[in-house]
């Protein structure tokens, strides 16, 4: 049985990545942070996308992103863990 991480501990990564990218404090991420508020660039979402590749194996394009996906850290989140667990 694989280990399928919560969407509070994917959240989390994924807070302390966009932080990294975008050079910001974790502290201003939070899970209802619209990523459109973030200024996150398609050169910087792709460095999300393939920050989640690496660390949960997830294809997001090949998964079906959508907009609604990224509405949020949260929505980030729980798009994640669902494919995951699709796997």
């Amino acid at each position: 049985m694989k280990n399928i991480p919560s969407s509070v501990e994917i959240e989390s990564a994924l807070q302390a990545e966009l932080a990294v990218i975008l050079d910001r404090s974790a502290a201003e991420i939070t899970g209802e942070t619209t990523l459109d508020s973030l200024g996150l660039d398609s050169i910087r979402l792709m460095e999300v996308m393939i920050f989640i590749e690496k660390t949960y194996g997830v294809n997001l394009a090949d998964a079906g992103l959508s907009r609604e996906d990224l509405r949020s850290l949260s929505a980030l989140a729980a798009r994640v863990r669902q494919a995951r667990a699709k796997d």
